[in-house]
């Protein structure tokens, strides 16, 4: 099982919290077998203190007999800190790379007989509903496919793609779809609210009623788009609903949510340093 062995996670930002956090949360890993490399002492001590992991800062101490180790690390620190590590990782490694814009040849230029995975990780992975996208290199082995295989799915669903050309398209969408969603959700909820709902009312209908346009907006055939078509020219909800929408400024915080960027820390609450 996953929890089982030694991991090793290189890097310390705001994706290595949510990744420590989506391990412990859902997976139940043991901080006690889990080594992060950091940049920083103040950076080691944080980790040490927030997540009770082995947290070390020089590279040349790093390497535990890890079963897998995470690439979580700026694109251009990566190259010199797989050089070092290169040499000294388990014969049956497995690699999984998060890093953006790091190609899965230049990652197997330093791990020719590993297998490596680039994946594009949904922070939705903390609650166990995330849904991330992930291609497998030019080598493929059963032990680290079994690894990899539990790994993934007791973070959320997993789409394999064929290609880091579709990797990254379906990456662009699943993050955009994050911002989207949250955003949504949020104005939804808060509408519900300042028109008499409670809090949990509010939450409830919100996703019940996403839960159902979703299902039919999938499901939309020309009939049902004639129905939605005709059903928007005559329902009187519609001008009820724009009264609301006037009313509380629905319509305008929506934008300005959307003009504003979101902080990851505005959005997971996490302790975050850049």
């Amino acid at each position: 099982m996953a929890s089982n062995f030694i991991k090793g996670i290189i890097g310390d930002g705001f994706l290595t919290e949510i990744i420590l956090t989506a391990f412990m949360r859902q997976i139940g890993i043991s901080p006690e077998d889990t080594y992060v490399l950091a940049s920083t002492s103040g950076r080691c001590q944080d980790l040490l203190e927030q997540y009770n992991v082995h947290a070390v800062q020089n590279s040349m101490v790093f390497v535990p007999p890890a079963k897998m180790i995470v690439l979580a690390l700026e694109a251009n620190d990566a190259t010199e800190i797989m050089r070092q590590i290169s040499r000294k990782v388990s014969e049956d490694v497995l690699i999984i790379s998060v890093i953006q814009n790091l190609k899965l040849s230049e990652i197997e230029k330093f791990f020719p007989d590993k297998m490596v995975i680039r994946m594009i990780v949904n922070p939705w992975i903390v609650s166990g509903y995330g849904v991330s996208t992930y291609t497998v290199g030019s080598n493929r082995k059963e032990e680290a496919g079994n690894i990899a295989r539990a790994l993934l799915t007791s973070l959320g669903e997993t789409i394999e793609v064929e290609s880091e050309k579709e990797l990254e398209i379906v990456g662009e969408l699943i993050l955009s779809e994050t911002v989207y969603s949250y955003i949504t959700v949020k104005t939804l909820i808060e509408t519900g609210r300042k028109t008499g709902l409670s809090d949990e009312k509010s939450k409830e209908l919100v996703m019940k009623i996403l839960s159902s346009s979703t299902k039919a907006v999938l499901a939309s055939d020309e009939l049902t788009s004639t129905v939605v078509g005709r059903s928007y020219n005559q329902s009187d909800y519609l001008e009820k609903g724009k009264e609301l929408l006037e009313k509380y400024k629905i319509i305008d915080n929506f934008q300005k949510s959307f003009e504003a960027p979101l902080t990851e820390k505005e959005i997971f609450k996490f302790r975050y340093r850049r």
